[in-house]
């Protein structure tokens, strides 16, 4: 129950595929499918935004500071990972 609540209250999406992402003067534009559909989202500074937790775990934060979840980049799809080492 108490892990059921959390999920609500701090919903953090997902990342299932990330199509792709664009740079431009240093702030780089996410297009990605998540557990909750498709979003689009802006990340300013990588070093503190985009997070290696361990065991293939990516936590991203936006610019507006939503928080998506990537619990496993290597069980995603070859194009998404290929995106992800680029930028990680």
């Amino acid at each position: 129950m108490l892990a059921r609540e959390l999920r609500r209250r701090y919903l953090v999406p997902t990342i299932l595929r990330v199509p792709s992402v664009t740079e431009r003067f240093g702030v780089t534009t996410w297009q990605v499918e998540t557990d909750r559909g498709r979003r689009e989202f802006s990340v300013a500074d990588h070093d503190d935004s985009v997070r290696h937790l361990g065991g293939g775990r990516i936590s991203v934060q936006d610019v507006d500071g939503n928080r998506f979840d990537i619990p496993d980049y290597h069980r995603l799809d070859r194009r998404t990972r290929e995106i992800l080492h680029k930028l990680v």
